[in-house]
């Protein structure tokens, strides 16, 4: 268990250079190929449990929705943004990216599942930092705007502990 652990924490790294470093030179092939090989991967080594699935679907729809008001609010604003009417919604991109962290909410992050004093505010840093180093690299931009890292820094707080928690504990259906 620990090398899959190792393989997704590495693999995960990959996918999020891939994209940080990718967007803002227009490569979006890199990052594209990285997230399916690393979801393809994590599909064939941990054969996706029911609650693996749930926690891309929370992880992908959750995402969106918050990358997409936080660009609506202009706290936050994409390279490589979606074609047409869908440009002001959260890029195609960021959407596989979502789907790759929740492939790891219950193995290589799982070590912080029910440690709520520990992930809320290891997850409220993490989430702000991964934020910040993606705008220092191209891939996005923070208006210096206190109301949009307050944002960040309390929904990632809050996100990752309620979903580990609730695609985790519920005894959901093998079949999804």
């Amino acid at each position: 268990m620990a090398y899959k652990n190792l393989h997704q924490i590495i693999g995960f790294q990959v996918v999020w250079f891939a994209w940080a470093l990718g967007v803002p030179q227009g490569w979006l092939w890199p990052g594209a190929l990285a997230s399916i090989v690393f979801l393809a991967s994590h599909h064939r080594d941990l054969r996706l449990q029911a609650r693996d699935r749930l926690a891309v679907l929370w992880c992908a729809g959750c995402g969106f929705v918050f990358d997409s008001v936080l660009m609506q609010l202009n706290w936050l604003s994409f390279e490589a943004l979606n074609p047409g009417p869908l440009r002001g919604w959260q890029p195609w991109w960021m959407l596989l990216l979502w789907a790759c962290l929740g492939c790891t909410l219950h193995h290589s992050l799982g070590w912080l599942r029910g440690r709520v004093g520990l992930a809320v505010p290891l997850c409220g840093v993490a989430g702000v930092l991964s934020y910040q180093a993606a705008a220092q690299m191209g891939a996005l931009s923070l208006p210096g705007q206190p109301g949009a890292w307050v944002t960040l820094a309390l929904f990632w707080a809050c996100f990752l502990p309620w979903v580990q928690h609730r695609t985790g504990l519920e005894p959901v259906p093998d079949r999804l």
